[in-house]
């Protein structure tokens, strides 16, 4: 008759694996949701301090945020220091570009900074070798809103740059590369991506009809003129989860399961669409659909292996806003 102690020979190494199991699930989670609030929390620290000094800045009264895609939306662009008024669009009225103030531009924000060149040779890089000294220098450099999201920016080593979170893209008008954040309208029963809204990553916050209330002479909705009204987005994609959609019982898919509801989880695939590139000025800077990570591929919206086959990771993008009533005018 065989022993207790074979009987129980293989016991640990089954409890090991259910475990094993619970805490790897329990580890993942703790990263992604932490990862997540840490960036929430430093976002909303930014936009408020950005919020804040942009409403001390001394600007004209009907100075305004651009358009995303218009000419002169880029602070890098200064030779563009006004644009298209949001009450006449066609471009007869023309007003002071808010991202194109010298002063918005060498002490709230730049976003050449978005994007750290590693062994560039601008202002806003870093050498081939860096050290924490070069780490130092940049950040004394920066204005203050970009020295305050720096701390969510990741290491991109297949383009060779420090960059935020997002679709790493180039500024025609300038040649700089920045960064836009997509966000994703519509998928098919597979997941892939099949509509994009393209937001720039610090912008106003406006009301329905495209108005936002910086300006003195602004007519929005549900606000006063003369308000600082700023947002920052800021796409959270932890490399431990996997994004899920749900088919429902009666066939129908969405992307969230109601509680008790007898739903299949299907893992989103990762496969960048097309037709969906951003707007002018801007242009995709990575060429192919390639790489995997959290944040790879020509969106950035990231690629992973499981379940044979490449999905995306779980992702949210948080918006993070602050309003300040405007202090100085220039």
């Amino acid at each position: 008759m065989p022993s207790t102690k074979c009987r129980r020979r293989g016991l640990v190494l089954v409890e090991f694996a259910i475990v094993a199991f619970v805490l790897t699930l329990l580890l993942a989670a703790i990263l992604a949701f932490g990862l997540l609030l840490f960036g929430a929390n430093v976002a909303q620290q930014a936009v408020d301090v950005g919020a804040r000094e942009l409403a001390r800045t001394p600007l004209p009264f009907d100075a305004e945020f651009p358009e995303l895609g218009s000419t002169g939306h880029s602070s890098t662009d200064p030779s563009s220091a006004t644009i298209p008024s949001q009450l006449d669009p066609s471009g007869t009225t023309m007003v002071p570009n808010v991202f194109a103030d010298p002063d918005v531009q060498s002490q709230i924000f730049d976003e050449r900074y978005l994007v750290v060149t590693i062994g560039g040779s601008g202002v806003e890089d870093l050498p081939a070798n860096y050290t924490r000294s070069d780490v130092d220098a940049l950040l004394g450099r920066m204005p203050l809103l970009n020295r305050l999201l720096y701390s969510l920016m990741i290491f991109d080593s297949a383009n060779g740059v420090i960059r935020y979170p997002g679709a790493l893209v180039t500024n025609s008008s300038t040649g700089e590369q920045t960064v836009l954040v997509p966000l994703v309208l519509d998928r098919d029963d597979d997941g892939r991506e099949t509509n994009l809204e393209w937001r720039a990553v610090v912008e106003e916050v406006r009301d329905g009809t495209g108005v936002g209330p910086h300006s003195l002479v602004a007519t929005p909705t549900g606000i006063e003129p003369g308000f600082v009204a700023l947002r920052v987005n800021y796409p959270s994609q932890p490399g431990t989860l996997v994004a899920y959609q749900f088919e429902h019982s009666d066939g129908s898919i969405d992307g969230r399961a109601e509680l008790g509801e007898d739903v299949v989880n299907i893992p989103v695939t990762a496969e960048d669409p097309a037709g969906v590139d951003p707007p002018s000025p801007y242009s995709l800077a990575v060429a192919a659909d390639s790489g995997v990570g959290p944040n790879a591929g020509r969106f950035g919206l990231g690629r992973a292996f499981a379940f044979g086959r490449t999905v995306r990771p779980f992702r949210r993008v948080l918006t993070m806003q602050a309003v300040y009533r405007r202090e100085i005018f220039e």
